[in-house]
């Protein structure tokens, strides 16, 4: 998920259970785009357009690229 402050919150499932896996800090930029990586070496990854920029995102959260 994602909203108009640049906050992106992931959340997983188990077991009919909703549970927070990371959230990002706000950015100021609305998300305008969340896609997951489609490649073999991108499939953990998330990546997010906000304003002119994209950020690759990890599933711990963490940024891995910055563009």
């Amino acid at each position: 998920m994602a909203d108009s402050d640049g906050v992106i919150q992931v959340l997983s499932c188990k077991k009919e259970e909703r549970i927070p896996a990371f959230k990002t800090l706000p950015t100021g930029e609305a998300v305008t785009s969340l896609v997951t990586g489609q490649a073999a070496e991108q499939q953990d990854k998330l990546f997010a357009a906000t304003g002119h920029s994209i950020k690759g995102i990890n599933k711990k959260g963490k940024v891995v690229t910055d563009g």
